[in-house]
């Protein structure tokens, strides 16, 4: 073939007369070859794990607004090597449900549903130190967000938008509590019908591992009834007949966002409040 020709004699007889002719013209192929830019997503209501120092790396092109937020962070910078870029495309074009990438100077990117968040090491959500009961209908401020639970009629149920969750109002003498998965819970799956485990099923389902500890687990005298955002217990799916549901929605603790000079910015909904380092 041609191409064998080409690589067996033409390339050799280059790289002689000019020594590295084969890396500039890969080199030249790449900048020839159409790219899409890497861009970063907005981090507003995606779950990132919990920690004191976390801030959202704002949206737009990968390299501009990473660059710019680890300036943000006061810190030295070091230049980003180019396996580094790398991984943090792959994530991103991949849609990873959550990675964590190492970055310079001991600072690291969790990549999430499009949006990045640093931190300065590796965490992951705490567990609740034990169950919190809930009244109907009740806001429950957790660490990983508020939890909201309200009745609504099914007409109104079956238009909700897809951040609502809803289960068959438990009996006026059922305990409603809200707590973190343990090893034994187990949730019947709407697909065959049997009880699986609960955290392999919130593996299938793609929470990531460093949120998994503190995803709230809403119960009804303890049991598993729904995970929000993740799962309904098939035997607490709302009868078709019935009048009311019990409606369940969790808004995420919004991630600050680096901001010169100092402080930073927390974003919830169309209000900004400022926060003094």
């Amino acid at each position: 073939f041609r191409r064998n020709r080409v690589r067996h004699e033409l390339i050799p007889l280059l790289e002689d007369i000019y020594p590295g002719a084969r890396k500039a013209l890969l080199r030249a192929g790449a900048l020839a070859a159409p790219q899409t830019t890497p861009t970063v997503g907005c981090a507003g209501g995606v779950r990132m794990p919990l920690a004191p120092n976390r801030r959202a790396v704002a949206a737009g092109p990968l390299r501009d607004v990473l660059n710019a937020a680890l300036r943000a962070g006061g810190r030295p910078m070091r230049q980003i090597g180019a396996g580094i870029w790398r991984d943090l495309e792959r994530a991103l074009a991949d849609n990873t449900a959550g990675r964590w990438i190492q970055l310079p100077a001991g600072r690291w990117a969790y990549v999430r549903d499009r949006a990045v968040a640093l931190y300065d090491g590796r965490v992951s959500d705490p567990p609740l130190a034990a169950p919190v009961r809930m009244a109907i209908p009740s806001d429950v401020e957790l660490a990983v967000g508020r939890l909201r639970v309200r009745r609504m009629s099914t007409a109104d149920a079956a238009r909700r938008v897809p951040r609502i969750q809803t289960v068959a109002v438990p009996p006026p003498a059922a305990v409603l509590a809200v707590r973190t998965p343990r090893p034994d819970d187990r949730i019947v799956s709407s697909v065959d019908g049997r009880p699986h485990d609960l955290i392999r099923l919130l593996k299938r389902r793609r929470v990531p591992a460093a949120l998994r500890p503190g995803t709230p687990v809403v119960t009804v005298d303890d049991q598993p009834v729904g995970v929000p955002g993740v799962v309904v217990d098939e035997r607490w799916r709302p009868a078709p007949d019935a009048v009311e549901a019990l409606a369940i929605e969790v808004a995420w603790t919004p991630l600050a966002t680096a901001r010169a000079p100092g402080g930073f910015v927390t974003e919830s909904g169309p209000s900004r409040s400022r926060l003094d380092p």
